[in-house]
């Protein structure tokens, strides 16, 4: 039951009409949180009988979709009598993508010409799924043509970034502990398909290792194998590459001059062998 106070206090609070409350309800304060879907688009003017797995390979053109956590579907929402569906992808640049590449595009074999925008909202509250979207994620395989993406859409999907594999003190200290990184590393990566780049990130404080294959569904299964791998007494964090530059910081003189003399300290020990 309410305190009596409560109670007193409802009752003399002001009655509103219907109409006053329809206007609280359609105040824009609960628009603005959802406002400017990062991971959502709506694809609209669907031809009538479509399905969400055609709406799939549409989308999958020009990134990864998302996939429920529970179910592992992909994330469409169809709505048939509306002719229009909102579809999640995996991360933002592909939603980006969409926006630029899909809208105005036929749909599949039936010509009509879709609108795709930016949708208002996300359909799902994602920090409840924080840590099995991540997982998801890192699983999720793209199985469609390589050619149909976008060029720099084509370059991410094979590239995975490896964090806490080394501190930067340490490749200061072991000059040659930068070669042995990228022999390990191949050799562990290699099962998952050609590995066509490693390359630790010496200035960068999170230890990132960048590792590219040849093949998307190679870096999606190396990804999903690899997280949370131990490698020299550390467990190592994989994840794909967002696109984004990664960063970098500048050392001081004093690392400078560390790392020169240590070099030439490697140099001497090699040629005293």
């Amino acid at each position: 039951m309410l305190p009596q106070e409560q109670i007193e206090k409802k009752q003399d609070e002001p009655k509103t009409d219907q109409n006053d409350k329809k206007e609280e309800n359609n105040q824009p304060a609960q628009v603005v949180e959802h406002k400017n879907a990062q991971l959502s688009i709506v694809v609209k003017n669907l031809p009538e009988g479509t399905t969400s797995q055609q709406i799939s390979e549409f989308c999958k053109r020009v990134g990864v979709l998302a996939t429920h956590p529970e179910t592992g579907e992909d994330l469409i929402l169809l709505n048939p009598r509306a002719h229009k569906a909102t579809v999640t992808y995996a991360y933002p640049e592909a939603t980006n993508h969409a926006i630029e590449i899909l809208d105005g595009e036929q749909f599949l074999v039936t010509g009509e010409k879709v609108q795709v925008e930016r949708a208002v909202r996300e359909p799902y509250d994602f920090s409840k799924w924080k840590g099995a979207m991540k997982l998801s994620r890192k699983f999720h395989s793209y199985f469609g043509g390589e050619e149909k993406l976008d060029p720099s859409e084509q370059k991410r999907v094979k590239i995975m970034i490896m964090k806490n594999v080394f501190d930067m003190d340490e490749l200061i200290k072991e000059p040659e502990l930068y070669g042995k990184i990228i022999k390990d590393l191949t050799t562990q990566c290699e099962p998952f398909g050609k590995v066509t780049l490693v390359k630790p990130i010496e200035k960068n404080p999170e230890g990132i290792v960048i590792v590219r294959f040849d093949q998307a569904q190679s870096a999606s299964k190396a990804i999903g194998d690899l997280d949370q791998c131990e490698y020299r007494n550390r467990i190592i964090t994989v994840e794909p590459w967002d696109g984004k530059e990664i960063p970098t910081i500048e050392e001081t003189e004093e690392q400078l001059q560390a790392r020169i003399d240590n070099f030439h300290k490697f140099q001497e020990s090699g040629e005293n062998k």
